[in-house]
């Protein structure tokens, strides 16, 4: 993704940081994206829903499948 994307984003900024790089022994400039906050509630439609439940389902199920056998 382009900078210039990301500096046009709604949904975040750019931020300026600095890093230190040690091989070379010297600071250098970045930036970095920081997005907004997620929102504390979302509202799903019921089309979003119909395909979450099956794809939470099938996550339930591997996971059940790694778990240790009881003796």
């Amino acid at each position: 993704m382009a900078m210039e994307e990301l500096a046009d984003s709604p949904v975040g900024q750019l931020v300026p940081i600095m890093a230190h790089d040690i091989p070379q022994a010297r600071a250098s400039e970045h930036v970095a994206f920081l997005p907004e906050p997620l929102p504390e509630d979302v509202e799903l439609s019921q089309a979003t829903w119909r395909v979450i439940v099956p794809a939470m389902q099938a996550l339930a199920r591997l996971d059940r499948s790694y778990l240790p056998s009881s003796p």
